[in-house]
């Protein structure tokens, strides 16, 4: 905490990749500020605001900015973000809602609780889209012209060889009993084959075989840290499979999910089952 003659500055970081890791992801730092008249509680807040900042592997789009417009009942009348590649920054000013509520509303009050968005985004595939001085939650078709709001694919892949294409056959069906200490779980595991290719070409981007596993009952498979609002079984997953035997291939389907179970428990530091309810 810092003072500026009867100003208090109030400061607070949080780490959130410690309270909630995910895959793939290395930082995620969430900071806010609040500028006051004084130190008491009760005091009037004159400045807030908040940011946030992420690094990632995946989940962003090439390049996005979005601005948010809010209106008098906004926690953060104006906010928005700015993604390019793997990294992001959230920011939210707490102040100027009288000032956001004259913008969103200048045009009209037609919709009282509905702030405005502009927005420009490239994703990772190819499609350029924006938005401009839009609300996202709106349900009527021809409320605002199209070119306010619009899509296009800039994609030179998908203009050439046209866009992606994704076929599966499924190849095999078998249903048969997957053994683990505590009990053995019935499955249907079905060999798929899965094939990448685009409209306009003959020519296959990628071919393989999967499993496509189903169990109506379900099979524990990971420690619910929920305490048991989650469960900790699986009632449907897929995994790679070479399908090394076509005549007998049941046997390697069964060796197969059962180390996929045992690799999920270890992952998650499975020990016993969650009773389930008749």
């Amino acid at each position: 905490m810092k003072r500026f003659s009867t100003l208090t500055v109030w400061r607070h970081g949080n780490n959130e990749r410690t309270q909630n890791p995910k895959a793939g992801e290395l930082v995620n730092w969430r900071g806010w500020i609040d500028v006051r008249s004084s130190e008491s509680d009760k005091a009037r807040s004159l400045a807030s605001g908040q940011i946030q900042i992420v690094l990632a592997r995946k989940g962003f789009n090439l390049f996005s900015a979005r601005l948010h417009v809010g209106t008098l009942g906004s926690e953060t009348p104006f906010d928005g973000d700015l993604q390019i590649g793997g990294a992001a920054v959230y920011w939210g000013i707490g102040n100027g809602r009288k000032l956001a509520q004259w913008l969103t509303h200048v045009t009209g009050d037609k919709h009282e609780y509905d702030g405005r968005d502009v927005a420009l985004t490239i994703t990772d595939g190819g499609a350029l889209s924006w938005e401009l001085w839009v609300h996202r939650d709106r349900t009527e078709r021809d409320e605002f012209a199209r070119w306010r709001d619009q899509y296009i694919n800039i994609n030179l892949f998908d203009r050439i060889w046209g866009p992606k294409r994704y076929d599966y056959a499924n190849l095999e069906t078998a249903a048969f009993v997957i053994d683990m200490p505590e009990g053995s779980y019935p499955v249907v595991a079905t060999v798929q084959r899965q094939t990448y290719s685009r409209t306009k070409s003959r020519r296959i981007i990628e071919q393989k075989l999967v499993l496509d596993v189903h169990s109506r009952h379900g099979v524990p498979y990971r420690y619910d840290s929920s305490g048991g609002f989650k469960g900790d079984r699986v009632h449907g997953f897929s995994l790679p499979f070479k399908m090394p035997r076509k005549k007998d291939w049941q046997v390697d389907a069964k060796a197969a999910i059962t180390g996929w179970v045992y690799q999920r428990r270890a992952e998650t530091g499975f020990r016993t089952a969650q009773e389930q309810s008749s």
